[in-house]
């Protein structure tokens, strides 16, 4: 399956159905194939965003969860944060989506390099949620343009946005 930079999808669920994976949550990985699907979302309570401005050079993902611990246990908080920090050792591609006018953009494949952890309250003002924020950098495209095998995908290799 090929994927393209800015290709659009009108909603999560036509994501999920092509791809697999909860169509709600900011991180969603894949029933179908070796991915794992992150959405970037700047209206939440903790935005995640791409830097340099008006790049896709790198994101910084803010984990997922609005409410509660996200270390906790008690609930898949915490496994879908860890799918994250290993994709690579458990060879899974990481692929970004950026919400925009209404829709969802596919952004590229990226790579997890750096993670920090804070203490922050949650959205309904609880202090104890630890927001794992992750610094993720896409992969250069592939020789070629394309990764080649059935679960592969063309991504935009931090392309600038259009």
């Amino acid at each position: 399956m090929k994927l393209s930079f800015q290709q659009k999808f009108s909603s999560r669920q036509e994501i999920s159905t092509l791809l697999g994976g909860d169509p709600c949550k900011g991180i969603a990985v894949s029933a179908k194939t070796d991915t794992i699907l992150l959405f970037m979302n700047s209206g939440e309570i903790y935005t995640d965003y791409f830097y340099p401005a008006g790049s896709y050079a790198s994101c910084m993902y803010t984990g997922i969860g609005r409410h509660g611990h996200q270390d906790s246990t008690d609930n898949n908080m915490y496994q879908l944060n860890i799918a994250v920090l290993s994709h690579r050792s458990n060879k899974k591609h990481l692929l970004v989506f950026e919400k925009k006018e209404g829709a969802f953009f596919f952004v590229g494949e990226y790579r997890l390099k750096e993670t920090h952890q804070n203490v922050q309250p949650d959205a309904l003002g609880a202090l104890f949620c630890h927001r794992t924020a992750g610094g993720v950098h896409p992969l250069p495209p592939p020789p070629g343009g394309g990764a080649g095998g059935k679960d592969s995908v063309k991504h935009g290799g931090g392309a600038p946005p259009t």
